[in-house]
């Protein structure tokens, strides 16, 4: 059915991905989710794995680039 395949493609759409490593992180123990420090419009998405190790990260909105 063509309605029920959109909705599934909005869901995906929607399921939230590490900005580091493009892992999903629902359900995932040590995720974060949080507002850029610099635009505070994008929403920065991180697993536990490029968070313990300080993986870098991009806001695709100002170029902010963290953790460091």
């Amino acid at each position: 059915m063509p309605g029920e395949e959109l909705q599934v493609m909005q869901d995906l759409a929607r399921e939230k991905v590490c900005i580091s490593c493009g892992r999903p992180i629902a359900n995932v123990k040590g995720s974060t989710s949080f507002k850029c420090p610099k635009c505070g419009s994008y929403e920065i998405v991180r697993c536990e794995s490029c968070r313990r190790g300080a993986v870098k990260y991009v806001c695709p909105n100002c170029g902010f680039s963290g953790p460091n």
